[in-house]
């Protein structure tokens, strides 16, 4: 069985025997398998909703994510301190951590990252190269926006391992 892609270049997967669509210009795909990498790898969209967090206080939590992944953009719907880590115990080892310090040696911190009024996202340059062995990505996130508010974070990503 084989698949149409249309505008799409092809290149042979590593076995050499199938080929998977590039982007470009080309039209085959050989088994529904690649189709689904293909799919799969993909730029994706993360939403997370934190609930209400009181000015200056912090929430914590995890949402899942591949098992290797490249962040390329965050936005944020205020004003906020946004750090990402590999593991809950990491988090938990890093949450009283005065902003402007270091994190403590060995800590698996992903992203810090300050939003502010006009800066509420930004493009990663460079990315965020993460790994996760528990398929989540642990977050604490401190409202800075001198208001207590719902709040959200999203983020664009590439999975790099599933």
């Amino acid at each position: 069985m084989s698949l149409q892609i249309s505008g799409a270049d092809l290149l042979p997967s590593i076995s050499g025997n199938e080929k998977i669509p590039t982007g470009g210009r080309g039209n085959l795909v050989t088994t529904p398998d690649q189709l689904a990498d293909y799919i799969r790898f993909q730029r994706q969209e993360i939403s997370v909703s934190l609930g209400t967090i009181s000015n200056n206080q912090t929430a914590i939590g995890s949402f899942e994510m591949p098992a290797g992944f490249t962040i390329r953009t965050i936005e944020t719907s205020a004003s906020m301190r946004v750090r990402l880590y590999q593991s809950a115990a990491a988090r938990d080892a890093d949450l009283n951590r005065p902003q402007g310090t270091d994190r403590p040696q060995g800590v698996a911190l992903f992203l810090e990252f300050y939003s502010v009024i006009g800066l509420l996202g930004a493009v990663l340059s460079p990315v965020v190269d993460g790994f996760t062995t528990q398929g989540e990505l642990y977050y604490s996130v401190q409202n800075k926006s001198l208001v207590d508010q719902a709040m959200t974070m999203t983020f664009t990503y590439l999975p790099t391992e599933i």
